[in-house]
């Protein structure tokens, strides 16, 4: 514990370490966490029932605001990494409801108000970015110790609204966005020598011998010491967290939660490679306009970037996509461009591509093929980054400076569905015509056969129409002349945000294997294909393959 910082986040660095918040958060789904809040303007009896406790909840949290959240992230066998304080500046100590005596007992604790009014964050803004990361990540658990307040805190931060009328009603909500809740305070009392749960965060923890690191009542060292506790307290009675999911102390319903847990691959591959902070020097010169992209000289020696070159590829028009076509779908086509830069002496240099003048999907996939195409040519990718107006910048470099850099195409099926087969479907251009195939798998030839042949990649993706059995009906007709792909268990369901932050169900997913008919063998692989779908008539699919002694003529 004494390893793990307390990363203190305000105003002018919370982008970066939600950067670094998002990928930690792939590889560590407990989210541990704590806040710091005005005090109570309604003090609720300790013996006060549950009619009463949640209007006085209410009341409180509608009529203050969040002072400090604290998160610590660790993982399922108890592998803690950091943990992060975002102050919020939207609280103002003079003119803001409060509680004089728990607003001195926060000084004490040493909290700067005056601070976190100028260099705090604003909670409109935390809120959009945060909402963003969360909706990306599946199966978080939160845990919180005597936690009503900390949730209802963060659950008015992330819905933007007052808490709802009934404690019925602020559970539901509660679900929406918190796929799993546990309150170490509830479970503490099933334990043994846990005094039935009666007892402060500090006590539990001096029982269970977990030492504190930092200051008392600071939410991130608030939050730090509820992980260790919460680890702990697996390790030693083994508790099994299906039995304590969606407990809350002192409320009687349970929170419920109505987004699918969905199982995520130990080993994630994003769809893009992570960005990293912003370089010093990748220093924008203006937003590119008519051709949509630009290169500029960057000087080995200093690694100054010199005067944007004065020339303009490919002229195109943004309204009318000719030059997203150039720029999405064409420009590594263009030899002569980067022969160009070659001729005029340069040992470096950069382009930059603006996404949201190219194209209104702002979509990532054409860096993989650029990234590729870099590589087949003896360049590879040192560094990228992305600007607040969502300018790509990359820094490209020849070989023999750095290693060669390699990503692979590796959509979930989410963004298999939204970002190809919805535009696919109704006739949108598509982030990348070059990707993602068409191929008529179930027809009467291996056609994806061919195109897996002239793939150097593992996997191909492809979109495929689907054949009914009969023309009324709608069962899929999956049959051809060489064999059938035979489906295993059932359809796996593809779920979404939408704008109200309400989980929705976009499509289905479903794993089938290539048969191929009686008589045909020989040493090769098996296909395995993953079929998306969200029409009745065309799908997106990935094809792999599985070396070993089978039937049909395929490998993996």
């Amino acid at each position: 514990m004494d390893s793990v910082k307390i990363r203190e986040v305000w105003g002018v660095n919370l982008d970066h370490e939600l950067f670094l918040f998002d990928q930690t958060l792939q590889h560590h789904n407990l989210l541990s966490f704590d806040t710091e809040f005005p005090g109570f303007l309604r003090n609720t009896p300790r013996d006060a029932p549950e009619t009463l406790r949640y209007p006085d909840l209410k009341f409180n949290i509608d009529n203050t605001k969040l002072i400090q959240l604290g998160i610590t992230l660790s993982d399922d066998n108890g592998n803690i990494s950091s943990t992060w304080e975002f102050n919020f500046c939207d609280f103002d100590i003079d003119n803001d409801a409060c509680n004089e005596t728990s607003i001195d007992f926060l000084k004490k604790s040493g909290l700067d108000f005056e601070r976190i009014r100028k260099d705090g964050i604003f909670m409109s803004v935390f809120r959009r970015k945060f909402l963003e990361i969360l909706s990306v990540h599946a199966n978080l658990k939160w845990v919180t110790f005597h936690g009503l307040y900390d949730l209802a805190y963060v659950l008015k931060l992330l819905s933007n609204n007052p808490l709802p009328l009934t404690v019925f009603d602020f559970v539901k909500e509660a679900a929406l966005y918190f796929t799993a809740v546990f309150d170490i305070k509830f479970i503490a009392r099933f334990c043994k020598g846990l005094m039935g749960g009666e007892l402060g965060l500090n006590r539990l923890a001096c029982i269970l011998t977990v030492d504190r690191c930092g200051e008392a009542h600071n939410a991130g060292s608030d939050s730090l010491l509820t992980a260790c506790v919460f680890a702990k307290m697996k390790n030693v009675y083994r508790i099994e967290e299906r039995n304590f999911d969606g407990f809350l102390y002192s409320i009687s319903p349970k929170i419920q939660s109505m987004r699918p847990k969905i199982v995520v691959p130990h080993y994630y591959q994003p769809l893009i490679p992570c960005r990293p902070p912003f370089p010093q020097m990748m220093v924008c010169y203006g937003r590119p306009t008519d051709p949509g992209y630009h290169f500029q000289h960057v000087s080995p020696q200093n690694g100054v970037a010199l005067q944007p070159l004065p020339i303009k590829f490919h002229q195109g028009k943004i309204t009318d996509f000719s030059n997203a076509d150039v720029a999405m779908d064409q420009y590594h086509l263009f030899a002569e461009d980067i022969q160009l830069m070659k001729d005029m002496g340069m040992d470096a240099y950069r382009f930059s591509i603006a996404w949201s003048q190219i194209f209104p999907i702002i979509n990532f996939v054409s860096t993989v093929m650029v990234l590729v195409w870099l590589q087949e040519r003896g360049m590879a990718l040192r560094s990228y980054a992305v600007s607040d107006d969502d300018d790509c910048h990359h820094q490209v470099v020849k070989n023999n400076e750095v290693p060669a850099v390699v990503y692979r195409f590796d959509p979930t099926d989410k963004e298999l569905i939204v970002d190809y087969l919805f535009h696919k479907v109704h006739g949108n251009p598509l982030p990348s015509t070059t990707v993602v195939k068409e191929c008529d798998v179930y027809g009467d030839s291996r056609a994806w056969k061919g195109l897996f042949e002239a793939l150097e990649e593992d996997t191909l993706y492809f979109f495929t129409r689907l054949k009914k059995k009969t023309e009324k009906g709608k069962r899929i007709d999956r049959a051809t002349n060489s064999g059938t792909w035979k489906g295993h268990q059932g359809d796996k369901d593809i779920f979404r945000y939408n704008d109200n932050h309400q989980m929705v169900h976009i499509g289905s997913r479903r794993n089938f294997s290539f048969i191929p008919k009686e008589g045909i063998q020989e040493t090769c692989c098996t296909w395995v294909m993953h079929n998306s779908t969200s029409t009745g008539w065309m799908a997106a699919c990935s094809t792999k393959t599985t070396t070993h002694t089978c039937f049909a003529g395929s490998r993996r």
